[in-house]
């Protein structure tokens, strides 16, 4: 229900913010990323067997979530969309400091290159001002 919910209100946030787009003269591209789970390197004091338990009963790769971010990233860049929206759970468990780590390192490279960010996250997320 969540990611119909999160579908559905992706759709119109898509609608409501590509209208101009939607009337240009050429095609425009669209990105959107989903449930990106990022985890902040500086949350994990210690890779003990605590952690390794956890992450047994997790299917999230959350130790390497900066590094698939920072493929994904490369690859959205690259690729050039007028438009990227980032949806569902962002970080881990809504850590403020993995918050600021995908403002800063991830959305703010995409503002840089001029494309126009739109987020709709998941209600156990922070909100973190841009």
């Amino acid at each position: 229900m969540r990611k119909r919910i999160i579908r559905i209100l992706c759709c119109l946030a898509c609608l409501l913010a590509g209208v101009q787009t939607l009337f240009a003269a050429k095609p425009w591209k669209l990105a959107v990323l989903s449930d990106v789970h990022l985890m902040s390197p500086q949350l994990l004091v210690e890779d003990g067997s605590a952690f390794q338990a956890y992450l047994d009963g997790d299917r999230k790769l959350l130790k390497e979530s900066p590094e698939i971010l920072d493929s994904i990233t490369a690859r959205v860049l690259k690729e050039r969309p007028q438009v990227v929206f980032i949806c569902g759970d962002l970080t881990k468990d809504g850590e403020l400091v993995s918050h600021e780590l995908l403002r800063n390192r991830y959305l703010s490279r995409f503002l840089k290159a001029g494309i126009k960010v739109y987020v709709v996250q998941r209600c156990k997320s922070k909100e973190v001002g841009t």
